[in-house]
């Protein structure tokens, strides 16, 4: 199965267009790692909902799922930037809510029966 590309997760996404290269990258390597054949033929799509979660929760755009200013001191400089409190929920994102259905619907589970 083929890995979710940066256009595709863009089309459930728009809003994501500005997130950095670098980010989208990462992002992008992290749920091809995370997310593998045991999703069959739905594995891209997982891919893609997955990183659309995660990078809302990163960038600027999906800071309206955050709760709570985090201030740091960097030598001579203050940095602010928004946390979300929900970083364990996929119910924190649209996205989230349908990696999660996708996952429920997707993961074969063994079952070991001794006897």
């Amino acid at each position: 199965m083929a890995n979710t590309t940066k256009e595709n997760v863009l089309k459930i996404a728009p809003e994501l267009e500005n997130t950095s290269i670098a980010l989208f990258t990462l992002v992008l390597d992290d749920v091809s790692e995370m997310i593998g054949s045991c999703y069959g033929n739905k594995q891209e799509i997982a891919q893609r909902y997955l990183a659309a979660h995660f990078l809302t929760l990163v960038s600027p755009e999906g800071q309206e799922v955050g709760t709570g200013i985090t201030q740091e001191r960097l030598g001579d400089e203050d940095v602010s930037y928004s946390r979300p409190e929900k970083w364990s929920s996929f119910n924190s994102t649209k996205y989230g809510i349908m990696y999660e259905m996708l996952a429920k619907r997707s993961v074969v589970t063994a079952m070991f029966v001794t006897p």
